[in-house]
């Protein structure tokens, strides 16, 4: 990870941000880049994950959810983001090996998430899917499994009649990320990136958006202004999700973040969201990112852009039973996941 100028956070400023966070006040640029500083497994390392989870408590009254994404159809993407398997360029995802789900199996899956207790389900399409046929699906959906689950789309970028389209079909929540070095790592433009979280703030819908995807060579500056970025746009799920080196592709060359840089910066968004972000995501879920302040535990299946082929079940062979038993074993209470 490269280094910065900037002094890492003593156990004072450990101190302050956890009372910052607890009286709802942002944290300046200097204080995120001071606690993102801090050296993994050093003292203030641990009392900075401790604070985090005591914000975590306080904000969430320990309650813990899961997330669940289907990725919808795994075929190449004209895009080809730098980190992502499923880009044209780079051959991965051929368009033999393509597949893409009808909508009798997407809404087997969606009625599986629902019958685990998955709070948020998140469909995932690449940017070009029909958008008629996104919100049919919706429709179809809602109307065929009811719950008080909430139903979301991760789709490429659209306007403010589309988001409001997508809301009347039944959708509650749109993902959509300004990526870390977008426009160089990929080839969207952050203005049109940043006019669809905008157009999602003034829809029925809510933004939904993680700091990602986060990899060795991003600064510490560069995740601050992300997270504040996020911040301002009113996000209401967050958290953080790591590059996977997915051979074949750009950045695949590059080591994945440990688990201990993963959880640090899911404290770090934990105290820097202000009253603004309630529930902090971590992606890959991990006992220390959910020690250091994330509530909110992952599953994933379909087409992934960090796997190489299609994934019938779970990622990684992850499982629903798994990430209850982290959020069991990191103190949370369950009470929307069936259990």
């Amino acid at each position: 990870m490269k280094t910065t100028k900037t002094a890492k956070a003593t156990a004072s400023d450990i101190s302050r941000a956890k009372e910052l966070a607890l009286s709802g006040k942002r944290l300046s640029r200097d204080l995120m880049i001071a606690l993102l500083n801090i050296e993994e497994n050093s003292p203030e390392f641990f009392q900075l994950g401790e604070a985090a989870r005591e914000v975590s408590v306080a904000v969430t009254k320990n309650r813990a959810y899961l997330w669940g994404a289907i990725g919808m159809d795994f075929s190449p993407c004209a895009k080809s983001c730098d980190f992502c398997s499923l880009g044209e360029k780079w051959g991965i995802a051929s368009a033999e090996d393509s597949y893409k789900m009808d909508s009798d199996e997407v809404i087997k899956r969606v009625s599986d998430y629902v019958n685990s207790g998955v709070r948020w389900i998140a469909l995932r399409t690449n940017h070009f899917y029909n958008h008629e046929q996104l919100v049919n699906l919706v429709k179809d959906i809602r109307s065929q499994i009811p719950g008080d689950y909430e139903l979301g789309l991760n789709i490429g970028d659209f306007d403010g009649l589309y988001a409001d389209e997508l809301y009347v079909a039944g959708a509650n929540f749109a993902y959509h990320a300004l990526r870390l070095r977008e426009g160089v790592d990929t080839p969207f433009d952050r203005a049109e990136r940043i006019a669809t979280m905008s157009a999602i703030n003034q829809s029925g819908l809510y933004l939904t958006h993680m700091v990602e995807p986060v990899g060795v060579e991003h600064t510490n500056e560069e995740l601050a202004d992300l997270y504040n970025i996020i911040l301002d746009h009113n996000t209401r799920v967050s958290g953080v999700i790591a590059r996977i080196p997915v051979a074949g592709t750009p950045l695949g060359v590059y080591p994945q973040i440990s688990e201990a840089r993963l959880a640090h910066i899911v404290a770090f968004t934990r105290l820097a969201s202000a009253g603004i972000v309630e529930d902090i995501f971590a992606l890959p879920s991990s006992q220390q990112a959910v020690s250091f302040g994330a509530n909110v535990a992952v599953l994933d299946s379909g087409a992934i852009p960090r796997a190489s082929n299609f994934v019938k079940e779970g990622w990684r062979g992850i499982t629903r039973d798994d990430m209850v038993s982290l959020l069991h074993k990191g103190g949370y209470t369950t009470n929307e996941i069936k259990d």
